[in-house]
C-alpha cells in the first residue's frame, strides 16, 4: 500500500510538472527573443480638437492607438481655453491606453515623439508648476482690442516705416515682412500681453519673483510636466517660429518685443532643435519607467514630414481644425508681401528647413456649424450630397474669424450671398464645401505670384479630417490644376513625429528607410477635370468678389 501511494505521488508530481512545461520550449524561447528584439515608438499628437496616441513597430505598422477629445472652454464670447489639469489627465490616459491596446508595456517603448497645436500657451510658477491661468488657445480672441490698438499705434507704424527704410538700404528679406507687419490674434504676443495686464497674480509675480515665472506654448508646458525637471524650460524651432515673438530670420527672439510690449525675456524658454536627446525622459512615476522623449515638433511641420514633403518645392495641404498650405522652401526663407508666413519646418543639427504657410483658421468649425444648422446629419454624407446638389451661384464666405490672406481682414464677417426663395439646404452645403476649396486655391495663387517654389511642383499631398471629402479634394485639384495625393490614413502628423522620434532613437537608420515605409501606404490620386476647369475658375473669381463684400463688417459696427 505504501508503494502504491509513493507511485501515485510520483505520478501526480510528474504530471503536474509536465503541465507546467511549455509544449515547445524551443519555440517559446524563440518568441521571447523576438519580443525582446521588438522596439516601439509612441507618437502623441495634441491637436485643437483631438488627442491621439499611436504605437508604431519597427516596420512602421500601427500596433495600437487611442484618442480622446480636447475639451475647449469658452467662458466668455471669443475666449477659447483648455483646462491644463484636464488636458494633462486626458493625455496620460490616451498614452497608457494606446500601450494597453498594443499589448505592450511602457518598458517596450524606446522613445516618444510629440506634435502639438501651435501658439496655445500658459504661464506657471517654476517652483510649484501651478499655472496662473488656463491654456489660452490660438483661436482665442480676448486680445482683439489690443491687436487693433497696437496695429494703429505710432509704435507699430514706426516699426513698419523703419523696416521699409532698412529694406531699401540692406535689401534683407526680413525687412519686407516687417514693412507690412500686422499683429494678429493667432499670434502669442498680444494674448500674452493681455494676461500680463489682466491676471493680477501674474502681474504681481512678474514684479516680485520674475525668475520663478515660466511662459510656454503647449509643447513647452507639456515637456515640463512629462519630465518633472524644473530646469527643463524648452521650446523648439518649429513651435517658436509660429508665435510672433520669435524671428525665423535671425533664429532668435524678436529683439524689440521686450522694449515695445514690456514682455520680459526672462520668462521665455530656450529654443532647441526639434529632435534629439535634449528633451530627456518622462519621470518614472508616470509610466513606472523612464521613457526617452526624442522629438517635439509643431503639428504642421510634423504633417509635412509625415507626408514625405522633405524636398524643396514640395507642397502639402492640411484640412483639419484649420486649413493650411505649406510649401517646403528648403534652406531659403520666403518673405511675403501678401500675408504668407515664413516658418521653420524643423531644425535638427545642420538641417534647417523653412516653410511658407498660408492658413484659414475655420475649417472643421465650419463643418461642425453646418451640421448643427441641420444641413446634414453625418459628415460622411456631405461629399455625395454636394455632388448631387445643383451647381448654382450661391456663395458662402467663411469669415467667422475674419478673412485670410490675401484679403487679411480680421473685421470681415461670414455669410451667404446669391440665395433665392427656392434655395435648398443641399445648395447651402455645396457652397460651404466649395468655400474650403476656394480658400486653398486662393492661398496657392498667392504663392504662385510671389515665389517659384509652388509652380515647380505639379503634385500636392493632402491630409486632415476634412480631406476625406472627395468633393472638396477633387475641386481643389481642378482649381489648382495639380494632381493631389491622399493616403488612406489622412492623419500624417502622428506618422511624421513617430518617424522623427524613431530615427533619433535608433529604431530606424535613415530617411530612405522611412520613405520606403511611407510608400507602402495606399494612396488615392485626384486629377484635374479639364472639361469643367474654366467654369470652376469663373465661380472661384465670383467667390473672391463675394468675400470683398463681407469686409470691414465688425469695424463698421464699433
Amino acid at each position: 500500500m505504501k508503494k502504491v501511494q509513493t507511485s501515485l505521488k510520483t505520478w501526480f508530481t510528474t504530471l503536474f510538472c509536465l503541465l507546467l512545461l511549455p509544449e515547445n520550449p524551443e519555440n517559446q524561447n524563440a518568441n521571447m527573443a523576438n519580443n525582446e528584439q521588438e522596439e516601439f515608438v509612441l507618437s502623441l499628437d495634441v491637436g485643437t480638437t483631438n488627442i491621439r496616441a499611436f504605437i508604431y513597430d519597427q516596420t512602421g505598422a500601427i500596433r495600437g492607438h487611442d484618442n480622446d477629445k480636447v475639451h475647449l472652454l469658452q467662458p466668455k464670447p471669443g475666449w477659447v481655453e483648455i483646462d491644463p489639469d484636464q488636458l494633462w489627465d486626458t493625455i496620460i490616459s490616451v498614452m497608457k491606453n494606446a500601450m494597453k491596446n498594443a499589448n505592450i508595456s511602457p518598458k517596450d517603448v524606446k522613445s516618444i515623439g510629440i506634435s502639438t497645436q501651435r501658439s496655445t500657451f500658459t504661464t506657471w510658477k517654476k517652483s510649484t508648476g501651478k499655472p496662473f491661468h488656463n491654456l489660452i488657445t490660438w483661436k482665442d480672441l480676448r486680445a482683439d482690442a489690443l491687436v487693433k490698438e497696437w496695429n494703429n499705434s505710432f509704435s507699430m507704424k514706426g516699426i513698419r516705416m523703419g523696416s521699409k527704410a532698412l529694406h531699401l538700404v540692406t535689401r534683407q528679406k526680413k525687412y519686407i515682412v516687417g514693412g507690412i507687419l500686422k499683429l494678429k490674434n493667432a499670434m502669442v504676443n498680444m494674448r500674452l500681453l493681455w494676461t500680463i495686464q489682466n491676471i493680477p497674480e501674474l502681474t504681481e509675480a512678474l514684479k516680485t519673483e520674475k525668475e520663478n515665472i515660466m511662459f510656454g506654448t503647449l509643447e513647452c508646458w507639456l515637456l515640463f510636466k512629462l519630465s518633472g525637471d524644473k530646469k527643463l524650460h524648452l521650446s523648439t524651432y518649429s513651435n517658436a517660429a509660429a508665435t510672433g515673438i520669435f524671428d525665423p530670420f535671425s533664429l532668435d527672439y524678436v529683439s524689440w518685443i521686450p522694449m515695445v510690449f514690456g514682455i520680459p525675456n526672462e520668462i521665455m524658454p530656450k529654443v532647441v532643435d526639434d529632435a534629439g536627446e535634449h528633451f530627456g525622459s518622462t519621470k518614472r512615476d508616470i509610466f513606472g519607467v523612464e521613457i526617452p522623449i526624442r522629438c517635439i515638433i509643431a503639428d504642421q511641420s510634423a504633417s509635412v514630414y509625415g507626408l514625405g514633403c522633405l524636398k524643396q518645392n514640395q507642397i502639402k495641404m492640411s484640412l483639419g481644425s484649420g486649413s493650411f498650405l505649406d510649401v517646403n522652401t528648403g534652406p531659403d526663407i520666403h518673405a511675403s508681401m501678401k500675408g504668407l508666413v515664413p516658418l521653420i519646418g524643423w531644425r535638427i543639427g545642420d538641417e534647417l528647413v523653412y516653410l511658407a504657410e498660408g492658413a484659414s483658421h475655420d475649417t472643421s468649425s465650419i463643418i461642425i456649424w453646418a451640421q448643427n444648422m441641420g444641413f446634414f446629419t453625418e459628415p460622411v454624407e456631405t461629399s455625395q450630397m454636394a455632388e448631387n446638389a445643383p451647381d448654382t451661384n450661391i456663395f458662402f464666405v467663411p469669415g467667422f474669424n475674419g478673412l485670410q490672406a490675401p484679403i487679411n481682414d480680421p473685421s470681415a464677417t461670414a455669410g451667404f450671398i446669391g440665395m433665392t426663395s427656392n434655395t435648398k439646404p443641399d445648395e447651402f452645403l455645396r457652397a460651404i464645401l466649395e468655400s474650403i476649396a476656394f480658400g486653398m486655391k486662393q492661398l496657392l495663387e498667392i504663392m504662385e505670384t510671389e515665389s517659384p517654389h509652388s509652380t515647380s511642383n505639379d503634385t500636392i499631398r493632402i491630409d486632415g479630417g476634412v480631406a476625406n471629402n472627395d468633393f472638396v479634394v477633387q475641386l481643389i485639384s481642378t482649381l489648382t490644376n495639380k494632381k493631389i495625393e491622399r493616403r488612406n490614413d489622412v492623419e500624417s502628423a502622428v506618422l511624421g513625429v513617430a518617424f522623427l522620434a524613431g530615427l533619433h532613437s535608433g529604431i530606424w537608420k535613415s530617411k530612405k528607410e522611412l520613405e520606403l515605409m511611407r510608400n507602402e501606404g495606399q494612396t488615392k490620386t485626384f486629377l484635374p477635370t479639364e472639361s469643367t476647369r474654366e467654369s470652376k475658375l469663373d465661380k472661384y473669381r465670383q467667390w473672391v468678389e463675394a468675400c470683398h463684400r463681407f469686409k470691414h463688417w465688425h469695424s463698421s459696427r464699433q
